[in-house]
């Protein structure tokens, strides 16, 4: 409730940043929540992504297959998919450019 307050007061860079963090941590752990409570945190979250996505830069950043770095750039929207092709093994990185944090699954 609390990042669906902050959300309706506009504050979408300073308090609802590492609100948003805990609450998709917490929903992503293994950890038993009610219905409601599980409800709730969806629906914040939700919310949370849709007015990034309103306001949201760039992504930017470098992303390596073993070593091999590329830049990339995707524009507008809170989200970004990239099209890897790496072998059994090989190591994967991002580094994150952009002034907003991001998350992976």
């Amino acid at each position: 409730m609390l990042l669906d307050a902050l959300l309706a007061v506009g504050d979408y860079q300073r308090g609802a940043p590492p609100l948003y963090k805990q609450i998709a941590q917490d929903l992503a752990s293994n950890r038993w929540y009610s219905t409601q409570s599980t409800a709730y945190g969806l629906m914040a979250v939700s919310k949370y992504i849709a007015a990034l996505s309103e306001h949201a830069p760039a992504i930017t950043g470098e992303v390596g297959i073993d070593g091999q770095m590329r830049a990339v750039q995707e524009e507008g929207g809170a989200a970004a998919v990239l099209s890897l092709s790496p072998l059994e093994g090989q190591v994967v990185t991002f580094k994150n450019t952009t002034a907003a944090p991001l998350f992976a699954p």
